[in-house]
């Protein structure tokens, strides 16, 4: 029974306003969960366009430039067969100094000969005499390329008087280039179906077409460094000074050269422009190695999170006198499963042209607490290609 002086209407009025302020209620945390979830998207989506936009340029800068400009680096043409110097300026290439143009870290083969400068990595020194500011820990990288080449880099760096030290061991072998290997008591290994070849992701240059492939005694280069650098009103400045003794054979010569770099933190990137080769090249008959003047100017950015991953680039172009150009880039992708143990992933394009090599490049590391395992490969068409494998700790 319906109470006396109550308005039917007015409790309609009762219950749709009630309804109203529960809908206000609820309505308000989903505003507010709309606008967070909108600002964490946009959070989120800007290391992605940086991310995306690092991995686009990096991407073309290495595939233009690395694809068109650099000249080949294990492999090069000798005089043309008419006499003419069209082969002069590769043969001039193939002359140089091999310490002072193969990546010297397993991280700058993976991304294409690119350098990380943004990282505290012991071997940096060595392209960029600046980094040894900031330089820490050990290094010990091994690469392989075919007919039994080697490449071995030690590294080591440490803070001293205000800045950094960085000291580092080089030491290249290979076969050379020279005599007829019919009737020479020389060793040669030969796969089967022709693998493992001249000019195939070695140091070695492929012959001629029409001659026969020849062998002279085995090569070394091994060069010890010892390098300086120091932050002074925000730029890292350094130098860096060699001993390099060149052995072919029997024969042997030693001399000296200089590096010098200059680097500096751009909000997430660094910037570095180095240089160097200044000194007297080692001359033995028949003037086989030079030492060519260079620089490089390169980038690298710090690692941008995406979501459980982080992303970096790097960029390096390099000039050599005589006219060598080469260029390259990469990106990784790192992925911590665990606190204090990342899995990262590389990619790289361009670098040095390796005859029948691939411009792609690709590697992948394991970093722990106090120390990191590197691997890098750059496939080469129909060999084995290009390994390297590097510990560091810290």
């Amino acid at each position: 029974m319906r109470r006396r002086g109550a308005d039917p209407g007015a409790a309609g009025l009762g219950v749709a306003t009630g309804s109203l302020m529960a809908a206000v209620r609820v309505a308000a945390p989903v505003r507010v969960a709309t606008a967070g979830s909108l600002v964490a998207a946009v959070r989120v989506a800007a290391p992605v366009r940086v991310a995306a936009a690092v991995l686009v340029v990096t991407a073309l800068l290495g595939t233009m430039l690395g694809t068109l400009l650099a000249p080949s680096l294990l492999h090069a043409q000798g005089p043309a067969a008419d006499g003419s110097d069209s082969g002069n300026s590769a043969s001039a290439r193939e002359g140089h100094i091999a310490l002072n143009r193969l990546p010297l870290s397993t991280r700058s083969l993976a991304l294409a000969g690119a350098l990380p400068l943004v990282n505290p990595d012991s071997d940096l020194f060595l392209r960029n005499p600046a980094l040894a500011e900031r330089g820490r820990g050990m290094g010990l990288t091994v690469h392989g390329y075919e007919d039994g080449a080697r490449l071995l880099v030690m590294t080591a760096g440490m803070p001293w008087l205000g800045g950094g030290v960085g000291l580092g061991l080089r030491h290249a072998t290979y076969l050379a280039p020279g005599v007829s290997m019919e009737g020479s008591p020389l060793p040669h290994r030969r796969s089967a179906g022709n693998r493992m070849r001249q000019g195939a992701g070695s140091l070695v240059p492929a012959p001629p077409p029409g001659e026969r492939p020849t062998m002279d005694p085995s090569l070394s280069e091994t060069a010890l460094t010892a390098g300086y650098g120091r932050l002074f009103r925000g730029f890292r400045l350094g130098a860096a000074l060699s001993a390099l003794e060149v052995r072919r054979g029997s024969e042997s010569e030693t001399t000296a050269f200089l590096d010098a770099g200059v680097a500096r933190d751009v909000g997430r990137f660094t910037l570095g422009l180095s240089g160097g080769g200044l000194g007297p090249g080692p001359r033995l008959p028949p003037d086989f190695r030079d030492l060519p003047a260079w620089g490089t100017l390169a980038a690298a950015s710090q690692a941008a999170p995406v979501g459980p991953l982080d992303i970096a680039g790097a960029f390096a172009l390099t000039w050599r006198e005589g006219g060598e150009v080469e260029a390259g880039g990469g990106v990784e992708v790192g992925w911590w499963p665990v606190e204090g143990r990342t899995l990262t992933g590389r990619l790289g394009v361009g670098g040095s042209r390796v005859d029948e090599g691939s411009p792609v490049t690709l590697g992948a590391a394991f970093l722990g607490d106090a120390f990191t395992l590197e691997y890098a490969w750059r496939p080469v068409g129909g060999a084995r290609g290009i390994h390297g494998v590097s510990l560091r700790f810290r």
